[in-house]
């Protein structure tokens, strides 16, 4: 399984989400799109947000499968992974 964790600077549910993760041991991939190093995956990655109906961050993508995504700090779905 492959955990990504899309987030923002200065978001409180990012930082609730990213601890609640790293508390359960469960290992993920953090994108960070105001993270200035790579302009382009970010405007890839806000545009596949946009794409997929999502307006608030963190989005938690579990396999790449954006179809069960689901964004915001949701202790209840994170406990299923």
């Amino acid at each position: 399984m492959t955990l990504t964790v899309i987030s923002k600077n200065n978001c409180q549910a990012c930082v609730s989400t990213k601890r609640y993760l790293e508390q359960e041991g469960i290992n993920f991939v953090e994108l960070n799109i105001e993270n200035e190093l790579n302009k382009d995956k970010n405007t890839q990655i806000l545009d596949s947000l946009k794409e997929h109906g999502f307006q608030g961050l963190p989005v938690v993508l579990v396999d790449d499968n954006w179809e069960t995504a689901f964004s915001g700090f949701r202790p209840d779905l994170l406990k299923l992974l």
